[in-house]
């Protein structure tokens, strides 16, 4: 399994929305691309194939919304004399990842930017020409957070250097503005993204949407037409669930 696919599969489990691979790049409500083994990839915005407008909403997630996890790592402090009795002192620790793989995402202080008149944007677009295909998605909604931090490795066996205080490292708190990555052992990827200020906000999670394909016609895939009695608020589109495991 590739280190993006393993991310992928482990993110959507976990956080319910696909991810932005790599974590921090640029990503807007609009975007229009394809999904392979759980990655988007852009291929252009809505405002390349019509001159509907898409009303964009920026708002907060609240503070109860999950914003860290972990899975197959375990964390060992290299704590002095200070740091007993100090929280706040700087101490080094090392991440281990354990065989299997692992990974542990930090995405404090999060927003949320998405289509509000999202059915009118989608039935504007030309589902059935040759440009959309049948994998072809919309980004409805983009979730950004003001520092995102990634520690990863899908081989298992493998160390990452910290230092940082040293209540931050015990909470697995890696986003923390105290928090550095330092040496790394065996195939991994790690990423800290923020700004010092702490103004800016970074996407991390995309909520998708896409027509619900009926037919092939004329080399061109038809969309269904509304079902009575399934979402016809939504029909004929239907929201990309994280759970697709074919794609």
């Amino acid at each position: 399994m590739s280190l993006p696919k393993f991310f992928s599969k482990q993110f959507r489990e976990q956080m319910l929305c696909h991810p932005v691979w790599l974590p921090g790049e640029s990503r807007v409500p609009g975007d229009i691309g394809v999904m392979h083994d759980g990655i988007f990839t852009r291929q252009g915005s809505f405002s390349d194939f019509t001159a509907v407008e898409a009303n964009i909403v920026d708002e907060e997630i609240p503070v109860s919304t999950k914003s860290k996890f972990s899975i197959g790592v375990t964390m060992s402090l290299r704590l002095g004399a200070k740091a007993t009795i100090d929280p706040n002192a700087q101490v080094g620790a090392e991440l281990r990842i354990e065989r299997g793989g692992g990974m542990v995402l930090h995405i404090p202080n999060q927003r949320r930017r998405y289509i509000s008149n999202l059915l009118e944007v989608l039935h504007a677009l030309p589902w059935s020409s040759e440009g959309f295909g049948m994998d072809t998605v919309l980004v409805s909604e983009v979730k950004l957070a003001k520092a995102i931090a990634l520690v990863l490795s899908e081989t298992g066996d493998t160390n990452v250097d910290l230092t940082g205080k040293a209540l931050a490292l015990q909470a697995l708190d890696i986003a923390d503005a105290s928090v550095s990555f330092g040496a790394t052992t065996a195939a991994s990827y790690t990423t800290s993204v923020g700004d010092p200020q702490g103004q800016a906000f970074y996407p991390y999670g995309l909520l998708l949407y896409r027509a619900r394909n009926g037919w092939f016609q004329d080399g061109k895939i038809v969309p269904l037409e509304a079902t009575p009695g399934t979402g016809m608020d939504m029909a004929p589109f239907e929201e990309v669930s994280p759970y697709d495991e074919e794609l």
